[in-house]
């Protein structure tokens, strides 16, 4: 388990039991941390790779190095309570103290999914409505918006309710002579609403100006 450990986080170490006060001890940065003291992502993580260890040393006692065994492994939401940084190495790290076991893994995470490569050793398939889909095109090193929209389906990345202003927004810029009060009611709530630096202002801009530049022509 120590081994395992040290394996897919390296950033840790030294995992020992203290005996008095009892307790389960790893070094972070140069500290030691008492298991309850760590993030509910820290504990499951190691949790996770502790407990494949442990099944795996069981299951071949009589090897000199259980964790070069054969296996296979399922885990559900591998993403679960993980840091976004994690989730992007979780594969690596987990292939890294297991090399030779297989792990079939179910995730909602977009950092999971373009950390996946699909080649003969690694495969991605994609549920809709319970019907399976192997991805034929690897979606490896894609952004996570690039992910959400293609692979996910979503319509948007935005909440619903910016994305109906949003909408509304350009559907009146679709007439050159559009109703100004109308505009700037939906640009007022969109301000009021949204970071000035959104990249949404810029375009609204640019369109406002095309389309005064259209009208200014003889």
């Amino acid at each position: 388990m120590r081994k395992a450990l040290e394996l897919a986080l390296p950033e840790y170490g030294n995992l020992h039991i203290q005996r008095s006060p009892r307790a389960i001890l790893v070094t972070k940065q140069g500290e030691d941390f008492r298991f309850e003291q760590l993030s509910d992502g820290e504990k499951c993580y190691f949790t996770l790779i502790a407990d494949i260890a442990r099944r795996i040393a069981m299951a071949n006692p009589d090897h000199h190095n259980p964790l070069q065994c054969e296996g296979i492994v399922l885990i559900d939401e591998v993403d679960l309570h993980l840091h976004p940084l994690w989730q992007q190495a979780v594969i690596d790290n987990l292939t890294h103290a297991f090399p030779k076991v297989q792990f079939v893994l179910s995730t909602h995470s977009p950092f999971v999914i373009s950390s996946t490569k699909v080649n003969v050793n690694e495969k991605i398939i994609a549920f809709d409505n319970g019907m399976p889909s192997p991805m034929e095109e690897s979606m490896y090193g894609a952004t996570v918006d690039d992910v959400l929209l293609r692979l996910f389906k979503l319509g948007t990345l935005r909440n619903a309710e910016v994305q109906q202003h949003i909408e509304k927004t350009w559907k009146i810029l679709e007439n050159p002579h559009y109703c100004q009060k109308e505009l700037d009611e939906t640009l007022n709530w969109l301000k009021t609403n949204l970071s000035p630096s959104d990249m949404e202002f810029a375009h609204i801009a640019l369109e406002i100006a095309r389309l005064k530049k259209m009208e200014a022509k003889p």
